[in-house]
């Protein structure tokens, strides 16, 4: 029992939160995790879990505030390997929500994650930070083995189940890629990006309309998540649902901020010229050093609209900026029609060479 008097009323919430929520974990997951795996520090463990709410919210802002949440929690306790983790989770996730510099993002995420594999190698979230960033280097099955890993450690790691799902359909394993994507859903109901993700399995598995069911789940659990209407768009253009398709490419140019009158022109030649010369136009017109959307978004969504020679210099360029969108070229519908192009076959070479050389797809 309990001796306390009124004014520990919250310290007695928060016991009574912490058995409860230790019990749950028991009954679920079996032994609960040692304490060596956590910190001493309350203020460091706060400002992890602030960090991770914000690493969830997966924007731009969002991103960039987890970084700081993480980095001050190392301040407090640099030996707490979970915030080390955290840390990179947020770095190597960034690239896809927020212009350069990738290359540092990179950089920074893979000095967190060996730091954290450092501290503590037992650590499901060691392994799944490594992961991530082995995945984002292009070291695919070096990535599987590290996600495997945090899978047995704890086979309730959604974010696990995520991206090995994501690094297995990079490595065309579409089947064993669904089974882990569809098991992060299962876990995390809820989450959008899990959502997203699984739609993208389906996307490159060239499933579209499940693709489309998935990630439209995604936007309904998230209605500004801006990165899901672009691999909608895509979807929908795999469908010939172009009228679908140009409204969620409205709602795309919308959410990178681009003012009203970029909208109205995308519309009058929508409807003068169609949904691919629309988009095409569209795009032409951006400066090739544009960061929304990426070199490697726009690259796709062209030769998704058959742009065959304006494609190439925006490779060119998602080559150089270390654009993780080229993660998915190989297995993408979208290049279909590029696949005998002997540029596109150098381009690939060049992308061969430099993870042959040196480990790192760009």
């Amino acid at each position: 029992s309990y001796n306390k008097t009124m004014a520990d009323v919250f310290a007695v919430q928060e016991e009574v939160a912490e058995i409860v929520a230790a019990k749950l974990k028991l009954d679920l997951l079996g032994e609960p995790r040692a304490d060596r795996q956590l910190t001493r520090s309350r203020p460091a463990y706060d400002e992890y879990l602030r960090g991770r709410h914000e690493w969830a919210k997966r924007t731009p802002e969002s991103l960039r505030a987890a970084t700081r949440h993480f980095e001050r929690a190392i301040e407090l306790d640099p030996n707490f390997a979970l915030a080390h983790a955290g840390l990179a989770d947020a770095w190597s996730v960034l690239p896809y929500y927020a212009p350069g510099p990738y290359g540092e993002m990179h950089k920074k995420a893979k000095d967190a994650a060996e730091r954290a594999m450092s501290l503590d190698d037992s650590l499901a979230e060691a392994h799944v930070a490594m992961g991530n960033v082995l995945t984002n280097l292009g070291r695919l099955e070096e990535a599987v083995h590290h996600l495997r890993k945090a899978t047995e450690i704890d086979p309730n790691n959604a974010t696990a189940r995520q991206w090995l799902g994501g690094a297995l359909s990079f490595l065309g394993r579409f089947d064993e890629a669904i089974t882990e994507l569809k098991t992060s859903v299962t876990l995390d109901p809820v989450s959008a990006v899990r959502r997203l993700d699984f739609g993208c399995g389906f996307l490159l598995a060239r499933r579209f309309e499940e693709s489309a069911v998935q990630i439209e789940k995604a936007i309904e659990l998230q209605p500004d998540f801006g990165t899901a209407y672009d691999d909608l768009v895509v979807t929908y253009i795999a469908l010939e649902r172009l009228d679908d398709a140009a409204n969620v490419f409205e709602r795309y140019i919308r959410s990178m901020g681009y003012p009203a009158e970029a909208v109205r022109n995308f519309r009058q030649t929508h409807a003068t010229s169609g949904f691919c010369s629309a988009v095409s136009k569209w795009i032409e017109t951006l400066p090739l050093e544009a960061s929304q959307p990426s070199a490697g978004n726009r690259a796709g969504l062209l030769a998704c609209c058959g742009g065959v020679d304006n494609v190439f210099p925006l490779l060119d360029r998602a080559f150089e900026q270390r654009d993780l969108e080229l993660l998915y070229i190989r297995h993408s519908f979208c290049y279909d029609k590029l696949r005998d192009d002997p540029r596109f076959r150098a381009f690939m070479g060049k992308l061969d060479q430099i993870g042959e050389r040196n480990g790192s797809l760009p």
